[in-house]
Formats: C-alpha cells, sequence, structure tokens
C-alpha cells in the first residue's frame, strides 16, 4: 500500500513504504499498474537487478510519461517538463501545442496546478 493511498505525483520523488510494489506505485502514479516497468527503468540503479525487491526508505524517481497528464508544480517550465519527458528541453512546443487550451497564449506562463496532456514525441 502507497503512502496512505494517495496519488503519486510524477515528476516527483517517491519514499518506498513497507509493502510497497512498483505495481502498486505505478497504480497510485498513472492510474496504470501495467506502467510499474517505467519505474523500474528510471530507478535500475537505486533498485537493483530484481525489480520485485524495493526496500522501504528507497527514494524513487517517479518519470512523467508520455501519454499520461501531469499537474504542473510550483517552479515547473515547458521546458523543463520536455527535458523530464523526452530527454530533450527544445521539444517544449510539442507540450504547448498540446495545451494551448489550458495553458493560453504565453507559453512561458504555466501555473501550478494546471493539469497538462504530455503527447507522445
Amino acid at each position: 500500500m502507497t503512502q496512505s493511498g494517495h496519488r503519486i505525483q510524477p515528476g516527483t520523488s517517491y519514499t518506498v513504504q513497507q509493502g510497497d510494489t512498483l505495481s502498486a506505485i505505478a497504480q497510485q502514479a498513472y492510474g496504470d499498474a501495467n506502467l510499474w516497468p517505467k519505474i523500474y527503468e528510471a530507478n535500475k540503479p537505486i533498485i537493483g537487478p530484481d525489480p520485485n525487491v524495493i526496500h522501504p526508505g528507497q527514494v524513487l524517481r517517479i518519470p512523467i510519461l508520455p501519454g499520461t497528464k501531469y499537474t504542473v508544480q510550483q517552479g515547473d517550465t515547458l521546458s523543463a517538463i520536455a527535458q523530464q519527458v523526452y530527454g530533450d528541453a527544445n521539444l517544449w512546443p510539442k507540450i504547448y501545442e498540446a495545451n494551448k487550451p489550458v495553458i493560453g497564449p504565453d507559453p512561458n506562463v504555466i501555473h501550478p496546478g494546471q493539469v497538462l496532456d504530455i503527447p507522445h514525441r
């Protein structure tokens, strides 16, 4: 069971709790337990060779995935989000184009709490 069953925000870190599994964490982060390999791949150096063995206290990065939604956090920019998602900050226009109705006319102004669709590359 993840921290009190609360939603885990992609793009943040998550501290493993007793009884957690990668599939349970993926369910809380993405609403889909089958996306656990994405968390494993992002954290292989921390987890090690066996994705079935995670330990309380490990701090895992919860990646933002293309094809999912992302809630803007304080200090976010479209280029920083693009860097996390695609590994290329210059792809920020792709996120902007997919979210113009939410963001508005200025791509340099995004607000915490806005929910953005993260398109596939």
